[in-house]
């Protein structure tokens, strides 16, 4: 992964804690924001906004998908994983189905798609872990994330 960019999709109820200690923390931020009231919370935070989701993932090196249901994942993520880089990570904080991620792996394998569950509640992220596991990349540590297994693609038989 070459890209120290990190792209965010969901800065909802749960996603702009995530934001605010990104931010904190002096990632390169891009996120994509639908809501008026969000859009304003994060031009006070200092962060860019993206205008269309491809924007959020173009060039990041790590893409954080956080948003509510397995149906919005597969609205939003063709057309992230699309704009990835090869090497790029697609996280997703959903607690849904796995193979709604594992045909998002499968459909784009230059990427590593995983899943990361967002466990505990919005206060939570925002006090952040008390454990910051050493092999966890910078931008996880900061998100306050606890959990994450990379998605297996599915295997394709041949007959």
């Amino acid at each position: 992964m070459g890209s120290s960019r990190v792209g965010f999709v969901g800065a909802g109820r749960m996603g702009l804690p995530m934001v605010e200690r990104l931010a904190a923390a002096g990632h390169d931020l891009v996120v994509y924001a639908r809501r008026a009231e969000t859009k304003a919370a994060l031009a006070q935070l200092g962060v860019r906004t993206a205008t269309e989701l491809p924007e959020a993932a173009a060039g990041a090196g790590v893409l954080l998908l956080c948003v509510f249901s397995d149906e919005q994942v597969a609205e939003v993520a063709v057309p992230l994983a699309a704009a990835l880089p090869d090497g790029a990570v697609l996280a997703a904080h959903v607690t849904g189905r796995e193979s709604t991620l594992r045909a998002v792996a499968g459909r784009f394998p230059g990427i590593d798609v995983v899943d990361a569950p967002v466990s505990g509640v919005a206060a939570d992220i925002s006090a952040g872990p008390a454990d910051r596991p050493a092999r966890r990349p910078a931008c996880c540590q900061v998100a306050g994330r606890r959990r994450r297994r990379r998605v297996r693609r599915p295997r394709h038989r041949d007959r």
